[in-house]
C-alpha cells in the first residue's frame, strides 16, 4: 500500500493559517512520521494512533488532520487516487468538527472547500 504524504513546509503552513502557533506547530508535526521525499521531507501519519497518549484537544487533533489532508490536496496530481482520498478525509473532518460544534474550523473548511471548487465541482455536504 502506498503511503500518502503532504510535504513538511505545507502542513506547517496550513496549520499557521489555521491559527496554530510556531511552538505548537512543531510540537504537532513532531507527532507526524517525517519522511525523507527526496528534495523535501513529507510527513506520513504514523502507523500508531495518532494522538495515542491524548496530548491534544479534539480541536487540534480536527485542525491537524485538516491541515495535513488540505496539504495532500495540494501537492497531488488532479483526479489522483491520493487527490480523492484527502477530499473524503477532509469531508469527514468537516462533519466531525460539525458534530464538536468546533464552528471556527468549519467556516475554514467551507471557506477552503469553495476555493477549491474547480478541483471537485460539488458542495461539501453533497454526495460526489
Amino acid at each position: 500500500m502506498k503511503r500518502i504524504l503532504a510535504p513538511v513546509e505545507n502542513v506547517r503552513s496550513a496549520l499557521h493559517s489555521l491559527g496554530i502557533d510556531e511552538e505548537k506547530a512543531d510540537w504537532i508535526i513532531d507527532l507526524f512520521e517525517c519522511v525523507d521525499a527526496g528534495r523535501s521531507d513529507a510527513l506520513a501519519l504514523p502507523n500508531f494512533h495518532f494522538n495515542l497518549y491524548g496530548t491534544l484537544e479534539p480541536e487540534d487533533v480536527m485542525i491537524t488532520a485538516f491541515a495535513f489532508w488540505q496539504s495532500v490536496v495540494a501537492c497531488s496530481d488532479t483526479n489522483s487516487t491520493e487527490e480523492q482520498i484527502a477530499l473524503g478525509a477532509i469531508r469527514s473532518v468537516y462533519f466531525m468538527a460539525q458534530g464538536f460544534a468546533l464552528t471556527k474550523l468549519v467556516a475554514c473548511i467551507e471557506l477552503w472547500w469553495e476555493k477549491t471548487l474547480d478541483i471537485h465541482n460539488t458542495t461539501i455536504w453533497m454526495v460526489a
